[in-house]
């Protein structure tokens, strides 16, 4: 049983920011496999995620907190599948059917299914939890035709896509270096089926949309992805705090867009949404 645990402090005597670090090594103390904070003001939030009933997360976290005055509460998260990613610090490292190089020589005996990936400044070598469960992700049931990925950094998720066959992707970035960088990755690979732009294409729709953005944004661009999913279309989205998932599935469902995958893995979401 997977829980989410919140407890509430009233910072305004002290300093916010120390009291969140306080917080977090407490809870990781107590067990918890995944922590995070968010301070607004002077209210202090610290989450931590436990193998536990709520019930008993609670108690826990009283016991632990009873000498600062705090608010608790508990929630079980919805059931999700859980999957071992391997040591992503190692490179090169194999997600979805593709090898992830650093730049370099290849190493013997690599594979024609790769990737290398200069950072350059962008999101997006494999190495975050976010990145490998959405390449993982998006391999299964087969390469798509068109693939749209916002937020796009080095390029590696539309890059991936490519490779397993994808005949056409555009990677969509706000950040001007993201898009430089992407670009260099495309030629880097030979990969000029990429088109890199600022904004998401109106009126083109894709057989899978990506969004490895945090949870806000993801919320606030629910309807342009929305908008250019097909109708038979995948939808993955990530960036998502183990305690942020509610909003981003309601926002989906306000579309009529319906969950069909949950993966957690090291405190972050990984969601699948269809038509």
């Amino acid at each position: 049983m997977t829980t989410v645990l919140r407890v509430v402090f009233d910072a305004s005597a002290r300093d916010a920011d120390l009291t969140a670090v306080a917080a977090t090594e407490r809870l990781s103390h107590l067990g918890a496999e995944a922590t995070d904070v968010d301070v607004d003001g002077t209210t202090c939030s610290a989450y931590g995620l436990f193998d536990a009933e709520p019930d008993d997360a609670l108690e826990t976290a009283r016991n632990a907190f009873a000498d600062d005055p705090a608010a608790y509460s508990a929630r079980r998260l919805p059931i999700a599948r859980r999957f071992d990613l391997g040591d992503l610090r190692r490179r090169p490292v194999t997600l979805g059917g593709v090898e992830i190089l650093a730049p370099g020589p290849p190493p013997a005996g690599c594979g024609a299914s790769r990737l290398v990936i200069e950072q350059g400044g962008a999101f997006g070598v494999g190495l975050h939890p976010t990145t490998a469960m959405m390449l993982v992700l998006a391999a299964e049931g087969g390469p798509p035709d068109t693939v749209l990925d916002v937020g796009t950094g080095t390029g590696i998720l539309a890059l991936a896509a490519l490779v397993r066959g994808a005949h056409r992707a555009v990677g969509t970035d706000i950040a001007p270096a993201a898009r430089v960088c992407a670009r260099g990755n495309a030629a880097r690979n030979g990969l000029d089926r990429l088109v890199v732009r600022e904004t998401i294409p109106a009126g083109e729709r894709f057989d899978l949309v990506l969004a490895n953005v945090r949870a806000a944004a993801i919320v606030a661009l629910m309807p342009a992805l929305d908008a250019t999913l097909d109708d038979r279309g995948r939808l993955l989205v990530s960036g998502i705090r183990f305690y942020e998932h509610g909003p981003v599935e309601a926002a989906a469902a306000h579309r009529g867009l319906s969950g069909v995958g949950r993966v957690l893995h090291d405190g972050w979401w990984c969601l699948e949404f269809a038509r």
